[in-house]
């Protein structure tokens, strides 16, 4: 992949997600803290990309449609991070919320996004807990090492020093689906 700085690198559209990288993020909190566990901020970013990854390779569309950025511990989904940054390299104890606004300051509310358990999110779910299966139990260092491999997505568009790095989707599935 060419260097690109930050002003360079075109903003990337997104097509057809599934979720919200909030709701999928949930989902995973849920995942830890069913199993009386619970998973830190890093973690969970790794698995996110992981999970998108191995979604857009097996189903060709974003498990979410929130941009995936390089940075130096790894890719991270900018606004997961900000919600849970707070809980710094200790176990996330509950879900995310997102506020949300609709026509100006006056209307607004917070919500815990989460994936519906419905019939039609039935094969989304299996997908989601077999990567929880395979992810969700390593380190974050292990995970953040993984996300580091050379070649990988992240490892192809890292640049020192520089921000807001996003990793293109198509990077995504290319490695993905030859790597699975």
């Amino acid at each position: 992949m060419s260097e690109l700085r930050d002003a360079e690198r075109p903003d990337e559209a997104v097509s057809n997600p599934r979720f919200s990288a909030m709701a999928v993020a949930n989902y995973y909190v849920d995942c830890a803290l069913g199993e009386g566990a619970g998973v830190t901020n890093m973690a969970l970013q790794k698995i996110l990309y992981f999970a998108d990854g191995i979604y857009l390779a097996g189903r060709g569309r974003p498990l979410f449609g929130e941009k995936i950025e390089a940075w130096n511990y790894g890719p991270v989904i900018p606004e997961v991070y900000h919600e849970f940054k707070h809980h710094g390299a200790k176990p996330i104890k509950e879900q995310g919320k997102v506020l949300e606004l609709r026509g100006g300051l006056e209307l607004w509310r917070s919500e815990t996004p989460t994936i519906p358990r419905r019939r039609d999110t039935a094969s989304d779910r299996q997908l989601l807990d077999s990567v929880w299966e395979d992810y969700g139990h390593r380190s974050a260092v292990e995970l953040m090492r993984e996300s580091h491999r050379r070649g990988g997505p992240w490892a192809q568009v890292f640049r020192p020093g520089a921000r807001h790095l996003v990793i293109p989707q198509d990077l995504m599935r290319e490695y993905f689906s030859a790597h699975q």
